[in-house]
């Protein structure tokens, strides 16, 4: 069987209803017959309102929340007297205090609310019902079950109401199996309820007792451990544990599908039966008494409405304190069912008081809100005053006979009966009484009215006491009344149960309050207000010019509040008006005339334009002038309202300039012309925006040194910014920027890389959606100096000598250097410090051997300073060490090493020789040189050439050897070509000349040289060729000998220069030259000597740039040339000789 009313059922169908009658609820009392004092909390009723009732179906008191609100429900009041309902829009639980303001939201933990039940506990705590929906594989429990079914579980949650979190849950699926449910719910289903818990009970002995529908059982929970203590269910539950002894119709005990289940003062239990299973279907409220120690239930009390009614949803009961039960019938019209909204009846069944409506009502409670209501035992004649330390009624009765004991009941409501209009007084006091009573016997006397303490009146004498028989409805009677001026009190005969109420048959005047007499600067359109005598059902209002009214402005009738809203007079203008009550046949006379006269008219404004956004912080106000104007006042304020004024000031011509306005700040202005006593309207309120504030720098401080290179700029966030522009330059005018970022979204920006030791400017602007600021103010800072690098001793791996050298490389700009020395890491402890001036090395002593050191250096100067550099560290070496030798030279990584060159390192003290080790490779698997000697110095024989070498050395004693030292490496240079042809002293008859050289290396340079002079100072040719052994010479001088030679070059490596190879280019008739025929040689000072074999014809001087400077003719066999006045340089001796020529080279020195 499919579940046939589920709570989305519930829920689609009841606000269905308030649809449809939301706008057009109906109320009708079928039945009035002395009912309990109290109003009526019913839920929901319409969408927007919570409201509560009195006994003839009207709103009483009653606060709207809203029309987009969907509905309340479980509206009630709690022993504390706060108030709650169920707000469906934020499916949360308001609290309320009596004024129906909010002062606390409630909601289940980690779940969807239910709205079935909300309790506030004696310690303040909510307890509220969760739904913790869960998915589970019915298919293991029933067969055709849902493999992933949506499981409605239900919570239990106390909620400390000052943490809202939770300290006490039960869960149901934790104590009752889904199979427990009803054969009405489908268990195949893909989303079952099979608990529906719709009410909490808290009992006398601190348990609860629990509603579950679709169980069909009430279930009592142990409060402490969440045990389950007993189920008590009817003929369709399946864990019913109690006999049922006198519940039984047509073979079916007990309820179905029951709501609300209270505990009685008396112990019994008292719940809503909706009987939705049973056999013959019918709604009730029953009570029964229970045997928990034998587990028998005993029906002690029951209801059924006349109509036998059934109401599939919803139901509720409660016990009123003269023994009464409301009933409240749940379901509608709307859902098929009927049209009772509630009853309250008797202890022996009598209809108290009955409601139908076209809207149902989840639960109804009944309780005294808001009025005072005494009920007295009457047995005896006399006075009896209804009066007690809660509420005073201001009604005496006095019994002058009666028929019998009886209790009488006197509600008092602090407002004016409903209905007046169906006959009655003119006007009433704001007060109604109701009187009911609790038996068939009745009284006979006077009913008095105190009325000290009353309100609404001011002629006690002129009041009478009106009654009618039914509350609510049909025409009051006057009752024979007398004023009590001792006892200040109405005195009238008694005229029974029913409704009572004070007032006049005449209308009091109505007194005018706004606007007073001789009223100014009143708006042109006023708010008219009086106030009644007691009540006036309607209102006449004039306005006229003139004082006796002979030319009326307005006529206004058939007002029925005491306020009304006039438009458009006209400013400046004096008016007079006057008011009195009507009421059909009653009309009061005419109050007392009144004169105001309105505001004057509102000023016209010009600037600044409406809306206008990035103004300056200084504007200028300006506004239309006025005839009326003696005087402006002008305001300007941060909100909209002016409540936060910032300028509120008086001027005498239409404008004014405001200056030290805010940053980035919304201001509303406007002005009013002034007139003596007299003001205009204020002008439309316009509005302006200032501009946004540039940013304050905040890091690095202005001035600020030794920063980083690699760290943060931040500024101040700007409001209203969306984005800053970043200036970072070394030129105060910003010209190349070293950083330009104009987008960036945060107020600080990671900077890295700026070059040491330089003074840097910054600036950032902000920009808004409105505009950009000003540049902030410019910063400028310096970075610090670079950090030293460290040198020797290396780091880690390194024995040092007790007393040695620390070296670092220089920094730029640095002047001085601090070096620590310490064992500790962190430098904590037992530093010690060198300061150095102009030097990177410090000599350090007296350290303690075999010993662990730190070291670090820092630089500074006068102005800067560097961060410490990296941290090194070295170990001391042990007494009696041979510290490893430091190798001299070659350096490290040299290239171009001559085969034959020498391998050079510093003594070791105490050494007695040092082995050599030369290897092919870093870790000297491949030694071609091992070799032991007693010197500092090596000469290397047989090696390769363009070959990479590894060297080290290791100092050796009789006792030790030295760690090895270093390894360095060379590379030796290439072979050096063997030169070809011409050959050695050639002497070559013909040009051009031909060369040939060996090709030592492929893929190789090869330069070429020749040159007048063997030191090759005058070259007459050189080319570089590219994997050549050839070169031809076209021409040369004839009767000349010349030098030539050539070196092979490739990447970084090269060759010596070739032997060097002399030939002569033979002219006609020349002599082969066999042997030197010249010897140049210095003299004196700067006098050069020339001896030849043979005789000299010619001497030739060129300086360094080609040109003859001397020329000389020398027939003797010896020749002198003097260069002294010549400048210091290289010069080339051109010596004809017969006819050979030849040059030789000089050098002039002072």
């Amino acid at each position: 069987m499919k579940n046939k009313f589920s709570l989305l059922f519930f829920l689609l169908m009841l606000f269905k209803v308030f649809e449809l009658f939301g706008d057009n609820l109906i109320i009708q009392r079928t039945v009035w017959n002395n009912p309990s004092p109290g109003y009526l909390f019913l839920g929901p009723m319409d969408n927007s309102d919570l409201a509560v009732y009195d006994n003839s179906g009207f709103k009483v008191y009653t606060k709207n929340f809203g029309f987009l609100r969907q509905g309340f429900i479980d509206f009630k009041m709690h022993p504390n007297g706060k108030l709650s309902a169920f707000d469906v829009t934020s499916s949360s639980f308001f609290v309320l205090d009596s004024n129906f303001n909010v002062i606390d939201t409630v909601r289940a933990v980690g779940y969807n609310t239910d709205f079935h039940e909300f309790l506030i506990l004696p310690n303040g705590n909510y307890m509220v019902i969760a739904e913790a929906d869960t998915f589970i594989d019915m298919s293991r429990i029933v067969p055709n079950g849902h493999p992933n079914c949506k499981v409605n579980n239900f919570k239990i949650q106390e909620i400390d109401y000052r943490t809202k979190q939770v300290v006490w849950q039960w869960s149901a699926l934790d104590h009752f199996s889904i199979t427990d449910a009803t054969e009405d719910i489908d268990l195949e289903s893909n989303y079952i309820r099979p608990f529906h818990i719709n009410s909490i009970e808290l009992l006398s002995d601190g348990n609860l007792l629990i509603s579950c529908r679709h169980l069909d059982e009430i279930t009592k929970i142990n409060r402490q451990t969440g045990e389950i203590i007993w189920r008590m269910g009817g003929s369709k539950c399946r864990n019913n544990q109690f006999t049922f002894v006198n519940d039984t119709v047509n073979n079916f005990f007990g309820f179905s599908h029951q709501h609300d289940p209270r505990e009685l003062p008396n112990g019994n239990i008292l719940l809503f039966d909706n009987g939705n299973l049973k056999p013959t279907r019918y709604s009730r409220v029953v009570e029964y008494q229970i045997d928990e120690a034998n587990r028998v239930v005993r029906k002690v009390w029951e209801y059924r409405a006349p109509s036998n009614i059934v109401s599939n949803a919803m139901g509720s009961c409660q016990r009123l304190p003269n023994g009464n039960t409301l009933i409240a019938w749940g379901g509608t019209t709307a859902e098929g069912g009927h049209n009772y909204l509630l009853s309250e009846v008797t202890p022996s069944g009598r209809i108290a008081l009955e409601f139908y409506s076209n809207v149902g009502t989840y639960r109804a409670f009944r309780h005294i809100f808001k009025m005072d209501a005494v009920t007295n035992s009457i047995t005896s004649t006399g006075l009896s005053d209804f009066r007690n330390s809660v509420y005073n009624t201001n009604v005496s009765l006095f019994v002058s006979n009666l028929n019998g004991s009886t209790k009488y009941t006197v509600e008092k409501h602090y407002y004016i009966p409903h209905n007046l209009s169906q006959g009655g007084p003119c006007s009433t006091i704001p007060y109604r009484w109701v009187v009911t009573k609790q038996s068939s016997n009745s009284i006979a006397g006077y009913i008095y009215f105190n009325l000290n303490g009353l309100s609404g009146f001011t002629q006690p004498e002129s009041l009478k006491v009106y009654y009618r028989e039914g509350e609510g409805f049909g025409a009051f009677t006057q009752l024979n009344t007398s004023y009590n001026s001792q006892y200040n009190r109405l005195e009238a005969p008694f005229a029974g149960v029913g409704e009572y109420c004070i007032g006049t048959f005449a209308i009091g005047v109505p007194k005018p309050i706004y606007p007073e007499n001789n009223a100014i600067n009143v708006p042109i359109s006023p708010k008219f207000i009086w106030n009644k005598f007691i009540v006036g059902e309607k209102y006449h209002l004039q306005i006229s010019f003139y004082q006796n009214f002979q030319n009326v402005l307005f006529d206004i009738e058939n007002i029925s509040d005491t306020v009304y809203n006039l438009s458009n007079l006209m400013p400046g203008k004096t008016y007079y008006w006057r008011v009195r009550a009507e009421r059909e046949s009653c009309v009061s006379d005419w109050s007392d005339v009144q004169a105001f006269t309105t505001i004057f008219e509102k000023i016209n404004v010009f600037a600044p334009a409406d809306s206008s956004l990035d103004m300056p912080l200084k504007v200028q106000f300006t506004w239309a002038n006025s005839n009326n104007a003696w005087s402006y006042q002008f305001q300007i304020a941060i909100d909209s309202k002016f409540e936060r004024i910032v300028k509120d000031t008086v001027v005498y011509n239409p404008q004014v300039e405001i200056s030290d306005l805010d940053y980035y700040t919304t201001y509303y202005w406007r002005v009013r012309l002034l007139r003596g006593e007299q003001y205009g309207m204020w002008s439309d309120v316009r509005w302006f925006l200032t501009t946004i504030a540039p940013p304050i720098l905040q890091y690095p401080s202005d001035e600020a040194k030794n920063v980083p290179i690699s760290s943060e700029l931040s500024w101040t966030g700007v409001p209203g910014a969306i984005h800053y522009y970043l200036q970072v330059s070394k030129s105060n005018q910003f010209v190349d920027n070293v950083i330009e970022i104009v987008d960036l979204k945060q107020t600080k920006y990671q900077f890295s890389n700026l070059e040491y030791a330089t003074t840097y400017y910054w600036r950032v602007r902000a920009t808004g959606e409105v505009g950009k600021s000003e540049w902030s103010k410019v910063y400028k800072f310096t970075t610090l100096l670079p950090s030293p690098q460290l040198l020797r001793p290396p780091f880690a791996d390194t024995l040092a000598p007790v007393k040695g050298i620390l070296q670092w490389k220089p920094v730029d700009n640095a002047t001085n250097y601090e070096v620590q020395i310490c064992e500790k890491e962190d430098f904590s402890i037992g530093v010690i410090s060198y300061k150095v001036v102009g030097q990177t090395f410090v000599q350090y002593s007296e350290l303690a051997y075999s010993t662990k050191y730190n070291w670090r250096v820092r630089a500074y100067n006068s102005d800067l300073e560097s961060q410490w550099s990296n941290i090194f560290w070295f170990k001391t070496i042990p007494e009696n060490y041979l510290p490893p030798p430091i190798l001299s030279y070659p350096t490290d990584n040299s290239v171009n090493l001559r085969i034959n060159d020498k391998l050079i390192w510093y003594s070791v003290e105490n050494a007695q020789g040092y082995l050599i080790q030369i290897s092919t490779d870093r870790f000297f698997n491949n030694k071609v040189v091992e070799i032991q000697t007693s010197d500092t110095m090596f000469s290397i024989q047989n090696l390769a050439y363009g070959t990479r070498y590894y060297w080290r050395v290791q100092a050796i004693n009789n006792s030790f050897n030295s760690f090895w030292s270093d390894v360095y490496s060379f590379t030796t240079a290439l072979r050096e070509p063997t030169l070809m042809s011409p050959a050695k002293g050639a002497v070559l008859s013909n040009l051009p000349i031909e060369f040939e050289w060996e090709l030592t290396n492929a893929k190789a340079f090869y330069e070429i040289q020749i040159a007048y002079d063997p030191e090759f100072q005058f070259i007459l040719k050189q080319q570089v060729l590219y994997n050549q052994n050839t070169f031809t010479l076209e021409t040369a001088p004839p009767e000349t000998w010349f030098n030539w030679r050539v070196r092979v070059k490739s990447g970084v490596l090269e060759s010596d220069w070739s032997e060097v190879y002399k030939f002569k280019v033979k002219g006609v008739n020349s002599v082969d030259e066999t042997t030197e025929n010249y010897l140049v040689k210095p003299s004196i000072g700067n006098v050069f000597e020339i001896n030849t074999n043979l005789p000299v014809s010619k001497v030739e001087v060129y300086n360094s740039l080609g040109e003859i400077i001397m020329q000389k003719t020398a027939p003797d066999l010896k020749t002198y040339l003097d260069l002294s006045n010549y400048p210091v340089g290289t010069y080339l001796i051109k010596i004809y000789i017969e006819k050979e020529i030849h040059f030789t080279k000089v050098i002039n020195i002072r």
